[in-house]
Parts: C-alpha cells; sequence; structure tokens
C-alpha cells in the first residue's frame, strides 16, 4: 500500500540482471498472459512475482517472519 516502503531486493530487476525473464503480477487480470509468456518460454526459466495485500488469506501461506512450520495450509472453516 501507499503507507508501506518499497521491498527489496527487486526480484525483476534481479531475474533480469541473470538473463531470465521476470514477469510482476500486481492485478488478477495480469494472471493469465503471465502464465502464457512462461509456458511460451522454452528457452529460459521464466519468475512471476505475485503481489498481493498484507490481508489477503492466500493459502497455503507463510505468515510473515514466521518459520516454515507456521505454514497456514487451510482457513478457519477448513476450506
Amino acid at each position: 500500500g501507499p503507507d508501506c516502503p518499497p521491498y527489496t531486493p527487486d526480484f525483476i530487476k534481479l531475474t533480469e540482471s541473470f538473463g531470465i525473464t521476470g514477469i510482476r503480477v500486481t492485478k488478477e487480470e495480469e494472471i493469465q498472459p503471465a502464465l502464457q509468456t512462461a509456458e511460451a518460454s522454452k528457452e529460459a526459466p521464466v519468475l512471476i512475482e505475485f503481489l498481493i495485500a498484507w490481508d489477503d488469506n492466500v493459502l497455503p501461506i507463510v505468515p510473515p517472519g514466521s518459520p516454515i512450520d507456521h505454514m497456514i495450509l487451510e482457513n478457519e472453516r477448513g476450506n
């Protein structure tokens, strides 16, 4: 959000420094084109970075600052 500081590293620039295609997805409508680009790339890997809102529940997820064994696999309702 606008109150958050920029994050580092910039994974897109980092991947590009290694000659790898990097795609940053910030909106739902960007997902399919990013996946199509990655699928079409036969010569080199493609990194897709998905930026999500801090409070989005994308499962499975490791809460920020938590160790991997604190991964949340399902929501409270068991879905």
